[in-house]
């Protein structure tokens, strides 16, 4: 008789264990569905156990992580100062700040007399916020912009002669942390007078840039703001600088980034990798994804994208780190990416900044599988079901395979 208590004890145990597996099983599934907007499987494998804190590295006993990346996007109207909405269009406080769109549905802005009235306009340059980072070269390009294109689209016509470091300039072109925009409530990226015949400057007069953003939304910023200073106002041509959230003056059906072919203005994007966090070598990972998708990924991109590397962070479109704990709870990867609504629909008609990060404790072989995920998105998919074929509902061998060949 003690026997056979014995077995159904044991019995008992067995199918207590084996519901308590089948509960924790479920939990940890629909957890995953709250990582991101993607459902995170639970194969588990690419970072193994978690490591206890405070214990040198010690293994803790903890359930393994899940092996799907998250997606944390900056996919709404708000893209932190890279689109904003104009309040204000007239006065000699009427300083300005916004983004851009392409087309040709604008007016012109109207010939006016020259406010400096003078044909040399010097231009300095304060970069307190960066010191690090050339940014005069940013400045340089965007006099020569407006040089060539002032009888075009200006409201007049001046020579600008840069001189960095002028005792005595008219215009200086301040680089700032926060840009401080009169009537504006919201983050912008970029502030300047509206210069023309009504308003007179009084050198030094200040272009605001915020500082911090890559060079190709900083260069587009600051040939905005000299439109400005130019005297054309948003809305007016040329649209592709000077547009800014414009209902009634731009084709309402703006197609979405989503809705692109690809979601940047251009086919050729910069990416720079810093593995500072990480131990083992991972450029050969990195670069397995950008050739797969420059060779076409499985028909999924345009055939002309390309990818080139550079060597410093502000001059990279895509930026690929390495990261503890970034990505939020069970994630060894996530992505996010900035842009701009340039018809105020409240979504992003492209992009112009991204990041990947990867956790440093992904297995080497499944780091090429993450960047190529990530980028699949930054690149313009929507969901999942638009990836390439290797990023959908792929499993733990295929992470790990040649998946680019």
């Amino acid at each position: 008789m003690g026997i056979v208590t014995g077995v159904l004890r044991a019995v008992r145990k067995l199918l207590t264990l084996a519901l308590l597996v089948v509960l924790v099983t479920t939990l940890l599934g629909t957890l995953g569905q709250f990582g991101g907007q993607i459902p995170i499987p639970t194969d588990g494998d690419d970072i193994g156990p978690t490591i206890g804190p405070g214990d040198g590295g010690t293994t803790g006993d903890s359930a393994p992580t899940t092996d799907d990346p998250t997606r944390t996007t900056s996919d709404s109207n708000r893209d932190d100062g890279e689109s904003t909405r104009t309040k204000g269009e007239s006065g000699a406080t009427d300083r300005q700040s916004g983004s851009s769109v392409e087309t040709t549905a604008a007016p012109r802005t109207s010939p006016t007399e020259n406010p400096w009235r003078d044909d040399t306009v010097v231009v300095a340059v304060e970069n307190s916020a960066s010191a690090d980072r050339n940014v005069t070269r940013l400045v340089a390009k965007t006099l020569d912009y407006w040089e060539t294109h002032d009888d075009e689209y200006a409201a007049y016509s001046v020579d600008f002669v840069l001189k960095p470091d002028a005792e005595d300039p008219d215009v200086v072109v301040s680089f700032t942390e926060a840009v401080q925009c009169s009537g504006h409530t919201e983050a912008v990226a970029g502030c300047a007078p509206v210069l023309n015949e009504t308003y007179r400057p009084t050198p030094p007069e200040t272009v605001e840039i915020e500082a911090g953003h890559n060079d190709r939304s900083t260069l587009l910023t600051l040939k905005h703001e000299f439109g400005h200073v130019l005297g054309i106002r948003h809305c007016h041509r040329p649209l592709a600088i000077m547009g800014s959230n414009c209902p009634g003056g731009v084709d309402q059906d703006r197609p979405d980034a989503t809705d692109r072919p690809l979601a940047w203005q251009s086919s050729n994007l910069t990416v720079y990798v810093d593995s500072s966090g990480v131990s083992h070598p991972v450029n050969d990972q990195i670069d397995h994804a950008l050739t797969y998708y420059e060779r076409g990924a499985d028909g999924t991109v345009p055939e002309d994208l390309s990818f080139t590397r550079v060597d410093r962070r502000s001059a990279a479109d895509v930026v690929v780190r390495f990261g503890d704990s970034e990505c939020g709870a069970n994630a060894p990867s996530c992505f996010s990416y900035r842009g701009r609504d340039v018809d105020g629909d409240g979504r992003l008609e492209y992009y112009v900044s991204s990041t990947i990060v990867l956790s440093p404790e992904i297995d080497r072989k499944a780091v090429g599988w993450h960047a190529g995920y990530g980028l699949g998105y930054l690149l313009g998919a929507e969901q999942q079901s638009e990836l390439p074929p290797p990023f959908v509902n792929a499993g733990y061998g295929e992470r790990r395979s040649d998946w680019w060949r």
